[in-house]
């Protein structure tokens, strides 16, 4: 599964924070393959924004 269950009706980053390990890992290596950027900064993109 790339992305969440959409029926459990929760926001896109809550979402993300559900998936699991592997599905996480499929998102990120796709998106490593559309914008060119390492896994590492793409990840630390997704956590700084949570933050912020």
């Amino acid at each position: 599964m790339l992305w969440p269950d959409t029926t459990r009706k929760l926001p896109m980053p809550k979402h993300f924070l559900y998936l699991t390990d592997h599905e996480r890992r499929d998102i990120f290596l796709r998106a490593v393959g559309e914008l060119g950027k390492p896994m590492a900064v793409l990840e630390k993109d997704i956590w700084v924004c949570w933050v912020l």
